[in-house]
């Protein structure tokens, strides 16, 4: 009897075993698929309407923009819906995976903002567009991409990074309500100070771009960029 309960128990474990790699077998599948670095150049020679194109693709009105790290492999669809938490376990095509999506944070509005905010998982097990942000803890990487571009189907804005530091208990980057112009600049001087360089930058009279993502549980990694200008490449977005 004993020998038989081992016998199922050791059945169960494998079962188990077997259902959670292949589960993780199907995110890793499903994130391919929304690779949009590995997209193919069918749609790149036509001016074409990008983010109306990915939104008909997945069938997905929450994407809203492309993110991009200048000289790197990092292009990535940003969706943005009513909540900061369905995107934390849901693909762009809506399919649930542990992996998630960048997205935007859900209090911005696009038509009139001074801050846009994008989050997105760091794994170490497994490809996640994020993952890239953690070499920026190296001054040599940020040397080489300095700049990321934000792309929606109204405008194309090039933000330069000002600020990069990790924190376990300070979220005050993610505040987005500024009585005037000089407690907003107050708030962009306080992410500069934070930072682990001395980035020389002009911050008066500018949008910016912070990215979150985390490092491990306890810690997260603040990248923040200002707008320093507008690309018309919108229209010919090529991966």
């Amino acid at each position: 009897m004993k020998k038989k309960l081992n016998i199922i128990l050791n059945i169960a474990i494998i079962l188990t075993i077997a259902n959670i790699t292949y589960n993780l077998y199907l995110s890793k599948t499903a994130y391919k698929q929304i690779d949009i670095t590995a997209s193919t150049k069918i749609i790149s020679s036509q001016n074409i309407n990008y983010i109306k194109y990915y939104k008909d693709y997945y069938q997905n009105e929450d994407i809203i923009g492309i993110l991009e790290l200048t000289n790197s492999e990092l292009v990535t669809l940003v969706p943005q819906t009513k909540d900061n938490t369905y995107y934390l376990n849901h693909l762009v095509n809506h399919e649930k995976s542990k992996l998630g999506s960048t997205f935007l944070d859900y209090r911005i509005n696009l038509n009139n903002y001074q801050k846009l905010i994008i989050y997105g998982h760091n794994s170490y097990d497994n490809k996640t567009p994020f993952n890239k942000l953690a070499n920026f803890l190296d001054y040599n990487y940020y040397l080489l991409h300095p700049t990321i571009k934000f792309t929606t189907e109204f405008f194309s804005d090039v933000y330069q990074i000002f600020s990069v530091y990790s924190t376990k208990t300070d979220y005050f980057h993610t505040n987005i309500y500024f009585n005037d112009d000089n407690s907003y600049l107050d708030h962009l001087k306080k992410l500069k100070e934070r930072s682990i360089y001395n980035i020389d930058i002009d911050l008066t009279n500018s949008k910016t771009l912070i990215l979150q993502t985390c490092l491990n549980n306890k810690t997260i990694l603040i990248i923040s960029a200002i707008k320093i200008g507008e690309t018309n490449e919108k229209d010919n977005f090529i991966f």
